[in-house]
């Protein structure tokens, strides 16, 4: 955990602003090692977000014994969000979990203005995805972000 303390201290950023994912796979490798790396991480001020929830097992032993701050819907979830079938029931069901847990939720892959709106009414926390950028070079990311404190465009879902 050193080299996150050192990386966050380097670049001067407040610890409070840097959150790491673990994807869920990874977690259930070693998780007493996970856990104890997350709570030298979060002693720290970093967050921790479990990604690509639903994709692997979805141990609720992982959510219990790790003390992880958000929970990352995996986009499989998302990209099939207005076709017919469970996956509705499944994100609703997991974002439910999360709210009594009080974990932050963001759901990943949100390409379609649709999604957004679902997933809102569903309680989702958070949504990323190509509806609001694509992926850009750094310098060009600066320009992105200091253009969204002119005029932010709201991708809270709350």
């Amino acid at each position: 955990m050193g080299i996150v303390r050192d990386a966050v201290t380097a670049n001067g950023l407040p610890p409070f602003s840097v959150e790491l994912e673990i994807t869920e796979t990874s977690a259930l490798t070693n998780m007493e090692s996970v856990a104890e790396n997350i709570r030298q991480l979060r002693e720290s001020s970093v967050t921790v977000a479990l990604d690509d929830f639903g994709a692997g097992h979805s141990s609720l032993s992982l959510l219990k014994f790790c003390q992880i701050d958000s929970l990352k819907i995996d986009r499989g979830f998302i990209s099939e969000l207005n076709q017919e079938g469970t996956r509705t029931t499944i994100i609703s069901g997991v974002i439910a979990m999360a709210q009594v847990l009080e974990l932050s939720v963001v759901a990943e892959g949100v390409e379609e203005e649709a999604q957004l709106r679902e997933l809102k009414a569903m309680g989702c926390n958070q949504a990323q995805g190509y509806l609001f950028a694509h992926p850009m070079p750094a310098d060009r990311f600066r320009e992105f972000m200091q253009q969204q404190t002119k005029t932010p465009r709201v991708i809270n879902a709350n």
